[in-house]
């Protein structure tokens, strides 16, 4: 049976990050199928910790759209995880073992599908466990990914939601921009309740990641100094917290940013290097910039990083 369906859903499904089924026969004792060979093996023996954060989110993306696709053809994955995602010679992951796999559109699926135990305990959806399969959407393998994702970046894993736990938040293992950037997806996509998961399929979660990828490959700020964000401008110091009644050219600072009214804690930034940093677009600006609702950090107005996107 699931040799069968992986054969099926191999089939029906053409997409480059998809393994292709170039032969098969059912009726052989035993049965068997031939898919193209992939000499680099699985994710898990790539070390991808050790590529650049963009290069790791970028390919995770791909893994998203490949699993999207599916998702658009009504076929949900359920066993989503490293040793089931090959790669390709060019490093392009090709996600296979489909043999788990739930067909969304099939009402006697369903019904013969139920408390039958599939998938990692490490990345399977809280609403699989069990073998459950009453409640099986798209947002199933919208978890796992998030687990996948935690992974790639982590290199080891857990069970259950444990991302925001002291023994495994990377933000404070080693607190960083890409650090932040990944838990805004990991945020929204662990969550127990399907419903309540911010990405419904992998299509989603796929756009999500792209934007994360660029923003890590721009070195692009996060709104939370507690994150180490070095300087625009000289690229040595760091953006910190100041008192705004020690800030000269408040003025000024406050034209770019439209009002420092709602300012938290009268606080503004500036490196700790230089009082000024240079915006790419805007010139020369003072970098001691208030805190708000309309500023986006380091010292650009959000309007502006919408029209420069």
């Amino acid at each position: 049976m699931r040799f069968q369906r992986e054969v099926t859903a191999a089939l029906g499904l053409e997409h480059p990050g998809i393994v292709k089924v170039v032969g098969y026969d059912l009726g052989h004792d035993p049965m068997y199928h031939v898919t193209p060979f992939y000499p680099r093996g699985h994710l898990s023996e790539q070390h991808v910790q050790t590529l650049p954060p963009a290069g790791r989110m970028s390919l995770f993306a791909q893994i998203c759209r490949a699993i999207g696709y599916a998702h658009q053809d009504n076929v949900i994955h359920r066993d989503i995880k490293p040793e089931n995602i090959l790669v390709s010679e060019d490093g392009s992951p090709v996600v296979t073992d489909f043999g788990l796999c739930f067909f969304h559109n099939s009402e006697e699926e369903r019904a013969t599908e139920a408390w039958r135990v599939v998938g990692s305990r490490f990345y399977t959806a809280p609403e699989l466990e069990d073998g459950r399969a009453t409640q099986v959407t798209p947002a199933a393998d919208v978890y796992s990914l998030g687990k996948l994702l935690y992974w790639m970046f982590a290199g080891d894993i857990f069970e259950r939601e444990k991302h925001k736990e002291e023994a495994f938040d990377l933000r404070l293992r080693e607190p960083r921009v890409a650090h932040a950037l990944v838990y805004e997806l990991l945020d929204k996509a662990l969550l127990v309740k399907p419903a309540e998961r911010f990405f419904q399929n992998g299509t989603q979660f796929a756009e999500a990641a792209e934007t994360q990828a660029v923003r890590m490959s721009m070195e692009g700020h996060v709104l939370d100094l507690d994150v180490p964000q070095p300087c625009h401008y000289c690229r040595v110091g760091q953006y910190r917290f100041r008192s705004r009644r020690k800030a000269t050219g408040q003025a000024r600072a406050t034209r770019y940013a439209g009002s420092a009214r709602g300012a938290r804690d009268g606080r503004v930034t500036e490196c700790c290097q230089r009082p000024f940093a240079a915006i790419a677009g805007l010139g020369k600006l003072s970098s001691e910039v208030a805190l708000s609702d309309d500023v986006c950090l380091p010292c650009v107005p959000v309007e502006d990083c919408r029209s420069a996107a």
